[in-house]
């Protein structure tokens, strides 16, 4: 799957290149303006097992809302005309993500930055990272199909991921 107006540049090339450039808008925004944001995560998930039920039933849903919000604004992208451009900003979106939080895990933790990331992102991030293949491929077709049953497992995916996501992050906080 080439795209138009550039020889050799594939769709897959054009989601590497947004990635990467996500990946370093996010690290320099975050070395720029320093880590505020993640560090009121950090500082939320240290006290995550302090929360009481009420707190953490409440702290699941807003995190479902926004994994949910992102699942479906990746399927919205994929039925646009200029699905292969929005599908591109969103995972300069995730990029920028991914890289702010590495990043403030590196400034605080230095060298042990890296795998306590890779241990805040996994397993969740797997499932994550399926879902958005999937809809990578679908916002990559040529003819636009509405694909509303995937989609709705796509989202119950993306909810057990949400799920495990804080699951893992009230057992690390005890």
């Amino acid at each position: 799957m080439r795209l138009r107006g550039f020889k050799g540049f594939t769709y897959g090339d054009w989601l590497l290149l947004c990635f990467c450039l996500g990946l370093g808008a996010g690290m320099a925004l975050a070395l720029m303006f320093g880590d505020y944001g993640v560090q009121e995560g950090m500082l939320w998930a240290g006290a995550a097992g302090e929360l009481g039920r009420e707190a953490k039933r409440r702290a699941f849903l807003e995190l479902l809302r926004q994994r949910a919000a992102g699942c479906m604004a990746g399927w919205m992208a994929g039925l646009t005309v200029c699905s292969k451009f929005l599908f591109g900003l969103l995972t300069f979106h995730g990029g920028m993500s991914m890289a702010a939080v590495l990043t403030g895990f590196t400034v605080r933790r230095g060298l042990l930055g890296f795998p306590l990331f890779l241990g805040a992102l996994l397993p969740q991030g797997i499932l994550y990272g399926a879902a958005w293949g999937i809809m990578a491929g679908w916002a990559g077709q040529r003819e636009k199909r509405v694909h509303f049953f995937p989609a709705l497992f796509l989202l119950g995916i993306t909810a057990v991921g949400a799920f495990l996501e804080m699951w893992i992050l009230l057992l690390r906080s005890r």
